[in-house]
């Protein structure tokens, strides 16, 4: 047992993680600083100012890490806050990625 909250119960409103060691130690980590907080608010608020494009491409906007700013987008996602524009750009490595924008209310 630990006296470490869970996190991954509450994701995606914080951190979460895949794996009970340095994937949870990263979490923990930055979830006490109030960086995963401070970030998704800098990754919301360029999003609403109108800016799309994928998550690497803002990482480098925004001038902070990709393993940074990857799962922020990821996790505003799920909060339903962000939504694939149906574009894709090829990020850091190569591969295909979604660009994002804020999620558009039907109704």
């Amino acid at each position: 047992m630990t006296d470490q909250p869970d996190l991954w119960t509450r994701y995606p409103r914080r951190a979460g993680f895949k794996e009970g060691t340095t994937s949870r130690d990263a979490a923990l980590r930055i979830e006490r600083r109030g960086r995963a907080a401070a970030l998704r608010a800098a990754v919301l608020g360029a999003f609403e100012l109108g800016w799309s494009g994928t998550a690497d491409e803002l990482a480098y906007r925004l001038g902070e890490s990709v393993l940074s700013i990857r799962p922020r987008v990821t996790e505003l996602h799920k909060q339903g806050k962000l939504e694939p524009t149906g574009e894709r750009h090829r990020n850091e490595s190569g591969a295909s990625a979604h660009c994002w924008r804020v999620t558009r209310r039907v109704g």
